[in-house]
């Protein structure tokens, strides 16, 4: 099976415990990596970005966790810098 990665942006809630005076700042971003599954993979991205934003990105949560793009994800593969250039190894 393959892999997906969710890109999401995070933002941390700045204000009262009750969440009613106060907001969400932007803290950057965070990666999440999912083994696809046949149920996941009959749905589109805008589908399971829809699924993801609804139980992560919502008002009430201290971080919430905003998903901007899924895509097919790839182990990096490793590179060494020597001689003052880059060596791919495989």
């Amino acid at each position: 099976m393959s892999k997906r990665i969710i890109s999401c942006q995070v933002w941390e809630w700045y204000g009262s415990e009750d969440f009613i005076e106060g907001r969400y700042k932007a803290k950057g971003g965070q990666e999440f990596v999912f083994e696809a599954t046949p149920e996941t993979d009959a749905l589109n991205e805008d589908e399971l970005i829809d699924i993801w934003n609804a139980k992560r990105n919502k008002h009430g949560l201290y971080f919430r966790y905003e998903a901007q793009s899924i895509d097919y994800y790839f182990e990096p593969l490793p590179v060494v810098f020597k001689d003052g250039d880059f060596d791919i190894t495989r």
